[in-house]
């Protein structure tokens, strides 16, 4: 059984040691074109591979990946072979020798490099970068590729990829390659009219598709009756004035989709520019997303903008999103509930990646997560992370109050009742009086301060009652209560009886003993009934 098992593992070596890996790369362009891209691998393993069904990756938009490159069924790779996939030929490129497979589907970003290598059944074999920021090496000052150091390590580590200078080009082989063909032509051309920067996924409506075109020199130009192709389809220029279609130096026009009727595929496209069915320029572009447009640097290479700037020179700003409130407040009592949004007042975040630190030990990696409590007394510094399409990262933060309420006791209550009405008794009204009184006895308290009112009404001398109230006489009990049930309060405690009760308050405090000649002890009693009974049969109707 071991000899057959070591039978079957000798005889299938390639299905064992099969490996595929990505070697080389030119992602920023060359001093021929930032067009200028190819893509090398090598086969690394003992035995020849064939790449029929096999493919080539790339990081689309939305973070997925989507196929770039598809071999044909000849293709095949020997041991340590080197196969070469270019955009250009090498008489129109910076390449020292005749690329493998030349095809325009070479389009690689200049942020966000993420390249991976699938076999026929789909399996990843190699992957390249990790598709954040800026690729782990190479780019265009001076333009360098992005070399792997030892092919049978990771090539997701930055420490396995070096950054390796191009040799100029000879003088002769850039005018060789200016005449070869329609892309040298674009390549080498000296031409100042360009096409500057594109939109293909605008945040309106399509027909907002826009091409821009810019006069890079120092003279007038008429582009008046050139063409703009993109596919199969071609725009010719109309006159805008009697004087055609001039471009003054250093000034950028745009061309929308509903003028044009050109339709800018949103992944991975060209397009090209013709006078007089002459190439003046041509612009491959790679996938962008929505409100983020494509087009080239003042040295001529390419770069995504999150801040596209029709009609004006290409200049890179960083995107500014802020924290909004859709619903809920940031300070509260007992619980905070929000309703938090990633927002920008410019350009757009659908293509952009958020992560929320809600700072409870809870996240969301929503742009516009669901509404978020906070239960817990505290501060909260909520952190707010966009990392956009162009390789920016931003960091924002909105600070979330949870407040502890102060619950008043009885007593506190009973306090506030009876300093309320400590006051002068000229300054007390009656109807005034009914209120406090009303909403006291509306409180689980009213019983409790109904017996203080009573006990501190029948402790008092008349001594005290005849030197204090001269100019207030005291009715009789039941005149205390108002039979008037048509009254929208529940009773009415007269003005003598709330002076009454401020003087008592502060005879109690003095602490004099009752005197003799107040009121019998039946009567206390049986009037305090009536004044109690009385009360909750308003209460009741």
């Amino acid at each position: 059984m071991r000899t057959l098992f070591f039978s079957l593992f000798m005889a299938f070596p390639s299905a064992v040691h099969a490996q595929v890996v990505i070697s080389e790369l030119m992602w920023a362009g060359t001093d021929v074109s930032t067009a200028d891209e190819w893509i090398e691998i090598v086969n690394i393993s003992e035995s020849t591979i064939g790449l029929a069904g096999w493919s080539i990756t790339k990081r689309g938009s939305d973070g997925s990946q989507v196929p770039m490159i598809l071999f044909e069924e000849d293709v095949e790779l020997v041991p340590n072979q080197h196969y070469l996939i270019s955009n250009y030929p090498e008489e129109a490129s910076a390449l020292t020798r005749q690329p493998d497979l030349v095809t325009s589907a070479v389009s690689l970003t200049n942020t966000k490099l993420l390249l991976q290598i699938l076999d026929a059944d789909g399996e990843v074999i190699d992957t390249v970068d990790d598709g954040i920021g800026e690729p782990f090496a190479g780019g265009k000052d001076p333009f360098s590729m992005m070399q792997r150091i030892d092919l049978h390590a990771s090539g997701e580590e930055k420490g396995n990829w070096k950054s390796v200078e191009l040799f100029p080009i000879p003088s002769s082989q850039s005018s060789q390659s200016s005449q070869s063909s329609q892309s040298s032509q674009s390549s080498q051309s000296s031409h100042p009219v360009i096409i500057s920067e594109i939109l293909t996924r605008p945040k309106d409506a399509d027909d907002y598709e826009w091409i821009e075109i810019a006069n890079l020199g120092n003279t007038d130009i008429d582009i008046q009756k050139w063409e703009i192709k993109v596919g199969s389809r071609s725009y010719e220029i109309e006159p805008r004035n009697e004087d055609g279609y001039t471009l003054k130096p250093d000034e950028h026009t745009v061309f929308f989709r509903y003028q044009t009727g050109l339709n800018i595929p949103s992944d991975d496209g060209h397009i090209f520019l013709y006078k007089d069915e002459i190439l003046i320029d041509d612009l491959p572009y790679s996938t962008t997303g929505e409100q983020v447009s494509f087009g080239r640097e003042g040295d001529g290479s390419r770069a995504l903008y999150c801040l596209p700037s029709p009609r004006e020179k290409n200049t890179k700003r960083t995107l500014e999103p802020f924290i909004s409130e859709q619903s809920g407040r940031s300070t509260d009592y007992t619980k905070v509930t929000l309703n938090l949004k990633a927002d920008a007042k410019e350009g757009s975040l659908q293509s952009a990646e958020c992560y929320w630190d809600f700072k409870d030990g809870t996240s969301s990696e929503s742009c516009n997560p669901p509404s978020h409590s906070w239960d817990n007394i505290g501060v909260y510094p909520v952190e707010l992370t966009v990392r956009t399409l162009c390789g920016d990262e931003i960091i924002k933060t909105k600070e979330v109050v949870v407040l502890q309420k102060k619950k008043l006791s009885s007593a506190s209550l009973t306090s506030q009742v009876f300093s309320s009405s400590s006051s002068s008794p000229s300054s007390l009204s009656s109807s005034s009086s009914a209120s406090v009184v009303s909403s006291v006895l509306s409180s689980s308290t009213s019983s409790l301060i109904t017996k203080i009112i009573e006990q501190k009404m029948y402790t008092i001398s008349q001594s005290s009652i005849s030197s204090n109230l001269s100019t207030y006489s005291l009715p009789t009990r039941y005149n205390n209560v108002s039979l008037d049930t048509q009254s929208s309060s529940l009773f009415i405690i007269p003005e003598q009886y709330l002076a009454l009760n401020t003087l008592s308050h502060q005879q109690l405090k003095q602490k004099e003993p009752a005197s003799s000649d107040g009121f019998p002890w039946v009567l206390l009693f049986t009037q305090s009934a009536v004044f109690i009974g009385f009360a909750g049969w308003k209460m009741i109707a």
